[in-house]
């Protein structure tokens, strides 16, 4: 897997954790504390209220003498001849409160009264602990599964590429020359684990390929020669290709013919049997361009913005039970852009597809533009 969509996928994956972070966060370091304060605030203003009644002899003392070392001051009163006393209070037995009011040092009276209720965040915070905790522990939970699962699904393929590789090449020399047809469908077997092996090159990073000039109708002929048969027999016909015929391409003609052959295998499993299939090169400024156009069931919008991303299938083609693993468009794609080009679809009207493949003119090509 790409290291791009590797990382895409953790943060994905790490996403709901830190967002319930950060509203964790606000809560426990933003709301609880001010919530906190504005209680204790209000509390604090019922005891001051009772302190004023005692200054004021419109409450009876409970107690009259010494100030306890305890006793904490909370403000000051002021006294109706212009003079202030200490206040404060302190808790005395469960949902009691003790206030008192006197001077800083002397005797100092008190009463009892009903305790307020302050807010206790412990609830909320051990919650939120347990939570966070089980999320980080889900979180890395899931990471590990992807990244086994997707380590796993590469070996796989790698593993498979690598096993077909050897026994395939050595049927080549068994079959013999005199066998076309069974020498044509070896080489499409090759080039299903050259599709392999390129697409997890890819997936680790792979050096551009060495390009040269050369006729793309040429190249055209080569990847369709291994489906001419299956063309000829499917209701579509033949496939023919018109436009600039004479038109070089400055590429890997390798890579490109192995583009062409999953582009036309694409056709031939999905739309051959639908219509039509026309294939038309042209020159487009610095580009040459050939489009393979179909009259087959189409695409969504939606289909063909994923069309190429890997392991895609639209749910159309898995349930047709054709075989496939979802990386010929993706490989297709990052071949040609890792020449200086590209494949594109668009939709086809009245219905179908049309693929484009682009690539950098040939030099001689481009000294005529």
């Amino acid at each position: 897997m790409r290291r791009s969509a590797l990382i895409l996928n953790c943060v994905l994956i790490c996403l709901p954790a830190v967002v319930l972070c950060g509203v964790t966060w606000l809560l426990l370091a933003e709301r609880i504390p001010k919530t906190v304060a504005a209680d204790k605030s209000r509390a604090a203003g019922v005891y001051r209220k009772a302190a004023e009644a005692l200054v004021k002899g419109e409450a009876e003392a409970t107690f009259a003498g010494e100030r306890d070392k305890a006793w904490r001051a909370s403000g000051r009163i002021a006294k109706g001849d212009g003079t202030s006393v200490q206040w404060g209070y302190a808790p005395l037995r469960p949902g009691v409160e003790f206030v008192w009011a006197g001077p800083a040092s002397g005797p100092v009276a008190g009463l009892e009264t009903e305790a307020q209720e302050v807010y206790d965040p412990s609830f909320v915070v051990y919650l939120s602990s347990g939570l966070l905790l089980g999320l980080f522990a889900l979180t890395a939970f899931c990471l590990r599964f992807f990244l086994r699962y997707a380590r796993e699904r590469d070996d796989l393929l790698a593993a498979a590429a690598h096993d077909l590789s050897t026994p395939l090449a050595g049927m080549r020399h068994l079959i013999g020359f005199d066998d076309a047809d069974a020498m044509n469908m070896n080489e499409r077997m090759i080039r299903i684990v050259d599709n392999i092996q390129s697409f997890m090159r890819r997936g680790g990073g792979r050096e551009r390929p060495e390009p040269s000039a050369f006729a793309l109708v040429d190249a055209f002929n080569e990847a369709y020669r291994l489906f001419a048969a299956d063309f000829e027999d499917s209701p579509s016909g033949p496939v023919g290709i018109s436009g600039d015929t004479g038109a070089e391409a400055f590429a890997n003609r390798a890579a490109v013919v192995q583009i062409l052959w999953n582009l036309l295998g694409n056709e031939l499993k999905y739309a051959a049997s639908h219509g039509a299939v026309r294939a038309r090169i042209f020159r487009d400024g610095a580009e040459v361009a050939l489009e393979i156009e179909d009259e087959g069931p189409g695409m969504t919008r939606r289909q063909m913005a994923k069309a190429f991303k890997r392991y895609y299938r639209a749910k159309a083609a898995l349930d047709s039970g054709r075989g496939g693993f979802g990386i010929g468009l993706c490989t297709a794609r990052e071949s040609a852009r890792l020449m200086g080009g590209d494949v594109s679809v668009r939709a086809n009207s009245p219905r179908g597809c049309i693929f484009t493949l682009r690539l950098p003119q040939g030099r001689r090509d481009r000294c005529r533009v």
